[in-house]
């Protein structure tokens, strides 16, 4: 079975766009690599800050080892410049219905 995994971010004050841009240059690896289903970007429309990536992997473990890569590159540092707080991390299971 394939887990969901939902990322949320809300971005800095006046930082949306590079942070928006920062992620479309991150996506591309996270698409192609071994494990990734799909991956999308989707942004709150009550709150213009808040962007989601809605990912679908193969397994958590797929997603997981994904991650420790993107940390050990330090693309979370660079992530951090641009949000507040801390990124939140999800995992869901689909359901059959």
């Amino acid at each position: 079975m394939s887990t969901i995994v939902i990322v949320e971010s809300k971005a800095k004050q006046g930082l949306v766009e590079e942070l928006l841009a920062t992620y479309s240059k991150f996506t591309p690896i996270a698409r192609g690599t071994e494990g990734n289903i799909s991956l999308d970007l989707i942004r709150n429309q009550d709150d213009p800050d808040v962007i989601i990536l809605y990912q679908e992997w193969e397994s958590r473990e797929h997603y997981e080892k994904y991650l420790a890569e993107f940390e050990k590159l330090g693309k979370r540092k660079i992530l951090q410049t641009l949000v507040e707080g801390d990124v939140n991390i999800r995992f869901f299971d689909p359901t059959s219905v």
